[in-house]
């Protein structure tokens, strides 16, 4: 019951970060520049989620496999940590070649915020893999 519990709290507190994330930008900034940073909240949920979720649910049945068999967790590590590098190898020349677009529209001409979505990929995928070493 305390897992549970735990996680709704958890799932209710990313939800309403987000919601306060998104009415900030929507009363502090001019409309084109909340619209740009609703769309990279979008994109950084969207790419981050799509692509390293699935990292995250093999690792942590994978370290659960061990550990219930009593092998090392390194191993386990290891190769997910090379799975984690190529997705982001991957991710992020599917977003070099997408930048000029996602400038140009969603992102409303600011390269800055460009360089905030490869950051977040990149953090992105760090936390997936943790995750899954932990979860």
């Amino acid at each position: 019951m305390r897992a549970s519990v735990g996680m709704a709290a958890g799932l209710l507190l990313v939800g309403l970060s987000g919601y306060v994330f998104l009415a900030v930008t929507g009363h502090s900034s001019t409309p084109s520049d909340a619209a740009a940073l609703s769309s990279l909240y979008f994109l950084a949920g969207l790419v981050t989620l799509g692509v390293f979720v699935g990292l995250e649910q093999e690792t942590s049945r994978a370290s659960s496999r061990a550990l219930a068999e009593g092998r090392r967790v390194t191993p386990v590590a290891r190769t997910a940590r090379r799975h984690a590098a190529w997705l982001l190898v991957g991710t992020l020349a599917v977003l070099a070649v997408l930048s000029p677009a996602l400038v140009e529209g969603p992102l409303r001409g600011q390269w800055s915020l460009f360089a905030a979505l490869v950051v977040a990929t990149v953090v992105g995928a760090a936390c997936y893999w943790v995750r899954g070493l932990l979860g």
